[in-house]
C-alpha cells in the first residue's frame, strides 16, 4: 500500500501543513466581511452593555436581542476556525493559555 499526500485528504484529517494559500478555500474571509460591518455599527450598543443591562435599557438598546445576535455572530466566528482546522488544533491553542494560568 502506498500511502501520497492529497491536499484535499489533509484538510478533511484537520491537517494544514504543507498548504499553500491556492488550496485552502476561503470559507472565512465571507464571513468575517459580512460580521465586521455588523459589530462596527453595533459598537456603541455592546459599549452601553457593559455599563450593565439597566442602564443599556434606559438608552432604549434591546438587550436580549442583542444578546443573542451577538451570540449567534460570535460562535459562527468561532466554529469556522474550528471546522477548518480541526478540534485537536482548536485546543492546542488554548494549551499556552492553560500553562500561564497555572
Amino acid at each position: 500500500m502506498v500511502l501520497s499526500y492529497s491536499p484535499d485528504r489533509a484538510l478533511v484529517c484537520g491537517q494544514v501543513l504543507g498548504l499553500s494559500a491556492f488550496t485552502v478555500p476561503l470559507l472565512p474571509e465571507p464571513l468575517i466581511l459580512i460580521t465586521l460591518p455588523i459589530f462596527a455599527r453595533r459598537t456603541w450598543a455592546l459599549t452601553a452593555l457593559r455599563l450593565g443591562d439597566d442602564k443599556a435599557a434606559s438608552f432604549g438598546i434591546n438587550v436580549r436581542s442583542l444578546r443573542f445576535q451577538t451570540l449567534i455572530m460570535v460562535s459562527l466566528l468561532a466554529a469556522f476556525p474550528v471546522a477548518f482546522v480541526g478540534t485537536i488544533g482548536f485546543m492546542g491553542s488554548f494549551a499556552g493559555e492553560g500553562e500561564i494560568l497555572r
